[in-house]
């Protein structure tokens, strides 16, 4: 059975598709310490999603100020582990911001649109990976509208803002699987 280890996995949205394929899916978040988590053997692909609290550009009104070296430390320790597993793959996703300046340019930036799932996030992607096919389309007025309604429903059943805009696009992860099995 191949294994899927999943960094900074609050929600664990990103490795579903694994789950569902019947991959063994370890989950490193809330409840470990991904800065103390030890290496883990055998494993064929690592999804990494540090949180982007202190990269991201859209954190114009915190009441506290950006934690840069914890956020980087939460990153390297992901590297850290990533590079002791060897894995087949492995991807680091952000969404796109001040992470850039840290790690380089992205190996691609992507939406969620461009795979059919119905919002805008704009969403930086490091590592070694197949990139997925994916198709790119203009939005029309209605989708966008659309997409503005899906986000209010979100709101709806309870999602904080930051829980609403962690939920990865599932038919991203969906055809990223397809491409890295």
């Amino acid at each position: 059975m191949k294994k899927i280890l999943h960094l900074c996995a609050d929600l664990g949205s990103d490795s579903e598709p694994y789950r569902k394929a019947g991959y063994q899916v370890a989950y490193v978040g809330k409840r470990e310490d991904v800065r103390t988590f030890g290496v883990v053997e055998n494993v064929h692909g690592v999804i990494a999603n540090p949180p982007c609290t202190h990269f991201s550009l859209a954190r114009t009104r915190a009441k506290t100020p950006r934690d840069i070296k914890g956020g980087l430390e939460i990153v390297s320790a992901c590297l850290r582990i990533i590079y002791a597993c060897s894995p087949k793959w492995w991807v680091l996703e952000n969404p796109l911001g001040m992470l850039r300046r840290y790690l380089g340019r992205p190996k691609i930036t992507i939406q969620p649109y461009w795979f059919g799932d119905s919002w805008s996030k704009q969403t930086d992607l490091w590592g070694n990976f197949n990139i997925p096919i994916f198709s790119p389309t203009r939005l029309t007025q209605e989708e966008i509208t659309a997409m503005r309604q899906n986000t209010r429903k979100l709101q709806d059943i309870g999602l904080t803002r930051s829980d609403k805009r962690a939920i990865a696009p599932p038919s991203f992860w969906k055809a990223f699987k397809e491409v890295n099995p």
